[in-house]
């Protein structure tokens, strides 16, 4: 095994491993890559940027550029899995979300904001799959970890 603090990918020194600057910090990483799931989000990572910002020192995580969300195609891409299955704490709360969201209400909500867009039937469908497979993901978490796996 390579340690982080020497690990290259590309020629690029992936730095060192760092505290979190926030107590909350993992958990909204959490939220943010179990979000990015949910809409199919590919270009979060993309390129030489992210669009992961924080409001101040140790403020709280800004999801910027949700835009490539609900991409045509597929309704699973395998390295939205990779990325989901590198995911293996969940805020509780934010697994009580997904298990509750009502995707028709979604989509009625959707359609009257000015700023947003209407989802599809094909959009829905999609994400019920993608809903699926994450929450099959958390069980399988916790199966393992038990109440470990929750924040």
């Amino acid at each position: 095994d390579v340690a982080l603090d020497d690990a290259r990918v590309d020629g690029a020194d992936l730095g060192h491993a760092h505290e979190p600057d926030s107590a909350a910090r993992p958990m909204e990483l959490s939220d943010l890559m179990l979000f990015d799931y949910l809409l199919e989000n590919l270009d979060r990572w993309g390129g030489d940027f992210t669009n992961v910002r924080v409001r101040g020192a140790g403020g709280p995580l800004i999801f910027l550029d949700n835009a490539g969300g609900f991409p045509p195609g597929p309704a699973r891409h395998a390295v939205m899995d990779t990325r989901l299955r590198a995911v293996e704490r969940f805020r509780a709360t934010t697994v009580a979300a997904i298990e509750g969201l009502d995707l028709d209400r979604l989509a009625e909500r959707m359609a009257t904001d000015p700023a947003g867009f209407a989802l599809t039937p094909d959009d829905r469908a999609d994400l019920q799959v993608r809903r699926r497979a994450l929450l099959d993901h958390v069980a399988a978490v916790r199966a393992v970890r038990g109440d470990d796996a929750l924040w």
